[in-house]
């Protein structure tokens, strides 16, 4: 695909005189230097830089293939009139001219030598250049060398500004396209509008042609008919055979022509469109049918370019006139950056002679006008007239024509303007079933007088409407919608008029007056909002939600229930949901609280929405503590999931509680017990939901299960002494804590739970298991958190808490020591099948047992600081193992009661448990 040369970037650019030519010349050559030959830069002007350099090399083609070639022993007149080629494309830092011609023999005899001379222009947007590329074309300043002598003396010999002296003028082109002998301009039509499309971003073109001289000629007809600095973003070649022309498309040539002869060669290929010099095509029609060759091979889209030219080649005479007039009003304007088609129909538009192509040049005004014609007081009159004569009655069609136009172009706040005032006055477009599209902001029109009466009349009359006393129910939904309608086209296109103020007071005061009930019904609002249409934020922020939020029904209604998420969104649409309507001193901090809890809470956003507004779950937070109004229970699980969602703090909840007392519910606090590290904070969270634990336990069928996990994990959690828990006291909470805080545990990460709590968790569910509570067994083994990883990590910190629970007699000793028996014969077993007894945390990480075990070190911790009270000979241990044997399989029992003894009496001996033979011995 073609790609336009690169425009300016500012307007209009001082050159600094010198400045803006750089040259090189290329070819092969042996300066006997001893360097060696080849091919290389000969010569170089213009203080090219080593980058520029590199890039105007690499296009340069060392084969030369036009046709007729030179004879072998050419004359003086044959060398001089040499065929060339001739190219012009964008290049680094700006555009460039190619210039080749057969050389003859190199230095070392070998014959096919090219002699390149590339000239870069630095400046494209010299808006005060009347230069076409095209018409360097046989300059005199190129270098044409022929011979290796010729080649070696050939040299630059400084900077140079090209003057064309060349045979392409515009009086030449004029008459090319005007010979009797030929009818050129239906080609012409066409060729100009492929050009239009290759330099939009289509397709390049490839024009078959007879030879260079003839493709020259193609080429200035479509640069006399744009301006000269359109010319210079208009990328050619004079020739280039078929197998070169992707390459030619690769490097954003427009137009390449190609010698007829190798037509055969060009392959169907989407990347360009083929048109041959004699080709009689279809002529198409604008907005219709498109231009057709005769093979029916290629068609090309209509552009009103097409349709000036042929409005001006009526004669050589008008056509002469007309183009230098287009070449003057480029030059006033500031020839930068122009469409290839407005100076042509600025021209066409004011010469009466040519009015068969009126119609289109006003088209091309409307669309393609710059807008630097602001400067030029002149053109910009003359633009105004043609805009007024011709602008559109309706506001659908208004609309098309201002969706159709740059922002850039001189005619779109004019544009704006016209179709906010057709809009206005057009009560099927304004108020009908489809929704009136938004002006983008980059085109809000500069308020005129005209559309300041306009508007103040439309919201005039919707105020009188409102005023009315006899006004019902139905009116004041119908005033509702065409308010709202009014209101979003008068505050857009108002934005920055010193009037806004009062039309926007108006405007609350209709929408006041209307009533809202309809936003507030759970049947018809969404049904209301959805015909309404989107809303810009202008519109939102300054006139209806400050009217929404002060209506009765948001005073009298519970918070989070009020609108329906579906009104909410179109209230708050996503692009509005931040900061600007979110701060504490807002009016619409209350509204927006509701959209908040709508996303969070309802479940009525995207993914997207939640992100956007989680900054403000807090608001939320706040809004539902203060709605009295709310008493049901639901508002405790909305509170705890806005919570959540708010991510909240130790302090921050702590605040709540002192604050707002018993309307906040425990669960709030749940999240933060469950990761937050222990501090002084969270010991005064953990005290005020003790004072909680009876009231939670006592209703906790009817309540949120995050108040049971919060109660528990702050009884758990306040732990700090295990020797002060008794067998009461540890059965509570294993049943009504720890069964409620294990699954929510096993939902963490093992690196986010806190030491203490992890701790605190093992323990319990150890007690669980020498209860034999059923969950205890394999706790936590399908979840994320493995428990048994978590004990390996905190062992050294759960001997001692279990230690303190046996030895206070909250845990059965005779357990401990039954797993610990069980376990070693496990290990003696041949066949071990742990199914046949209940797991202990701690000792069974991989699904296989494995030693030394914890619960030894327990045991001997309780003997060394003489608290031993368990099993002290095998028959107490055989009665300790007892209950775990008779869950077994009989097999698995019979042989566990064989062979424990050996086990058992070695294990007491190992502690000095039940033996004489130790010195001192406690037990007697």
């Amino acid at each position: 695909m073609s790609s336009v040369l690169p425009e300016p970037t500012e307007y209009p650019q001082v050159v600094a005189p010198g400045s803006r030519f750089g040259e090189l010349t290329y070819t092969s050559f042996d300066d006997g230097s001893g360097s060696g030959g080849g091919w290389q830069v000969k010569s170089t002007a213009g203080e090219l830089s080593d980058r520029e350099r590199s890039a105007l090399t690499a296009w340069i083609s060392t084969r030369f293939d036009l046709e007729p070639p030179l004879p072998r022993f050419p004359t003086p007149a044959d060398i001089d009139g040499r065929p060339a080629r001739l190219m012009y494309a964008a290049a680094e830092g700006g555009a460039a001219y190619w210039h080749t011609v057969d050389a003859g023999l190199d230095g070392s005899g070998r014959p096919g030598n090219v002699f390149a001379h590339v000239v870069l222009d630095r400046e494209l947007d010299a808006s005060t250049s009347s230069l076409r590329p095209v018409e360097l074309w046989k300059w005199s300043g190129w270098l044409t060398p022929y011979g290796a002598r010729a080649v070696l003396e050939s040299s630059l010999e400084g900077a140079r500004s090209p003057v064309p002296d060349g045979p392409v003028t515009r009086a030449r082109v004029l008459e090319f396209l005007d010979d009797p002998a030929v009818f050129r301009v239906g080609l012409f039509q066409v060729l100009l509008d492929a050009v239009a499309g290759a330099m939009a971003g289509g397709p390049s073109v490839v024009l078959t042609v007879s030879d260079a001289d003839t493709a020259v000629m193609w080429i200035g007809a479509v640069s006399y008919f744009m301006s000269p600095g359109s010319a210079r973003r208009f990328a050619w070649s004079t020739h280039d055979k078929a197998h070169s022309v992707a390459e030619g498309v690769r490097r954003g040539l427009h137009l390449i022509a190609v010698p007829v002869s190798d037509r055969d060669g060009l392959k169907t290929d989407p990347s360009y469109v083929v048109i041959d010099e004699y080709e009689e095509p279809s002529l198409g029609l604008l907005g219709s049918e498109p231009h057709v060759t005769k093979d029916g091979l290629t068609t090309v889209a209509v552009t009103p370019w097409s349709m000036l030219a042929q409005s001006i080649l009526i004669d050589a005479g008008t056509a002469e006139q007309v183009l230098t007039q287009q070449d003057d009003l480029a030059h006033e304007v500031g020839d930068i950056g122009l469409s290839p088609m407005w100076p042509l129909a600025m021209a066409v538009a004011s010469t009466e002679e040519v009015s068969d192509g009126h119609q289109e040049a006003i088209k091309v005004i409307l669309e393609d006008s710059p807008t630097h014609v602001h400067d030029t007081p002149r053109l910009l009159e003359q633009v105004r007239e043609i805009y007024g004569s011709a602008a559109p009655g309706r506001a659908a069609e208004a609309w098309r024509l201002l969706m159709q136009l740059d922002v850039r172009n001189a005619y779109a706040s004019m544009a704006a303007v016209h179709y906010v005032e057709r809009a206005l006055e057009d009560e099927d477009w304004l108020f009908g079933p489809t929704v009136p599209p938004v002006v983008p902001p980059q085109l809000v029109p500069r308020v005129s007088d005209e559309v300041r009466v306009a508007i103040d009349t439309a919201v005039k009359g919707l105020l009188e409407s409102a005023r009315r006393p006899d006004i019902d129910e139905r009116g004041s939904e119908e005033l509702l919608f065409r308010a709202l309608r009014v209101a979003d086209l008068a505050m857009l296109t108002m934005a920055s008029s010193p009037v806004t103020a009062e039309v926007q007071d108006m405007l609350s005061e209709v929408l006041e007056r209307a009533r809202l009930d309809v936003l507030f019904d759970d049947v018809f609002g969404d049904a209301f909002v959805a015909r309404v249409g989107e809303l810009s934020g202008s519109t939102l922020g300054n006139v209806v939600r400050p009217v929404v939020e002060a209506a009765p029904n948001m005073a009298s209604g519970d918070f989070g229930r009020r609108l329906s998420g579906p009104v909410l969104r179109w209230l708050f649409p996503r692009e509005a949901s931040g900061p600007e309507v979110a701060g504490t001193g807002n009016v619409e901090s209350m509204l927006f609280a509701e959209y908040v809890h709508s996303v969070l809470v309802s479940d009525n956003g995207t993914v997207e929405d939640r992100e956007q507004v989680l900054p403000y779950a807090k608001l939320a937070v706040r809004h539902l503590l203060q709605a009295d109004q709310r008493t049901d229970a639901d508002v405790h699980a909305e509170l705890v999931e806005l919570t959540r969602a708010a991510s909240l703090t130790v302090t921050e909840i702590l605040v709540l509680f002192d604050e707002f007392g018993d309307r906040v519910p425990p669960g709030v606090a749940a999240d933060s017990l469950l990761r937050c590290e222990y501090d002084s904070d969270l010991v005064d969270l953990i005290n005020y939901l003790g004072a909680q634990h009876d009231s939670v336990l006592r209703v906790q069928s009817s309540v949120c299960g995050a108040d049971c996990v919060a109660v528990a994990a702050a009884s758990i959690r306040g732990i700090r002494e295990w020797s002060v828990i008794d067998q009461t006291a540890l059965e509570e909470l294993v049943h009504n804590h720890a069964e409620v805080l294990i699954p929510e545990c096993s939902l963490l990460n093992e690196e986010s739970v806190p030491v203490d709590l992890a701790v605190n968790v093992c323990v319990l569910i150890v007690a669980a298991q020498s209860m034999g509570v059923p969950w205890a067994a394999d706790a936590g083994e399908s979840s994320p958190l493995r428990f048994e990883s978590l004990f390996e990590t905190h062992v050294f910190d759960i001997v001692p808490a279990v230690t303190e629970l046996v030895a206070g007699g909250a845990l059965d000793i005779d357990w401990v020591v039954a797993q610990a028996i069980l376990i070693s014969l496990a290990h003696t077993s041949a066949q071990t099948d742990d199914s046949t007894f209940i797991g202990v945390l701690g000792t069974n990480p991989h699904g296989q047992p494995h030693g030394p075990l914890w619960l030894d070190d327990v045991a001997e911790s309780l003997v060394q600081s003489g608290r031993y009270a368990g099993p002290r000979t095998t028959s107490d241990i055989r009665d300790a193992i007892w209950p775990d044997v008779r869950n077994m399989s009989a097999a698995r029992g019979e042989e566990t009661i064989r062979g424990y003894e050996p086990v058992a009496a070695q294990w007491l001996r190992e502690f000095g448990i039940g033996s004489t033979e130790r010195q001192n011995t406690w037990i007697h």
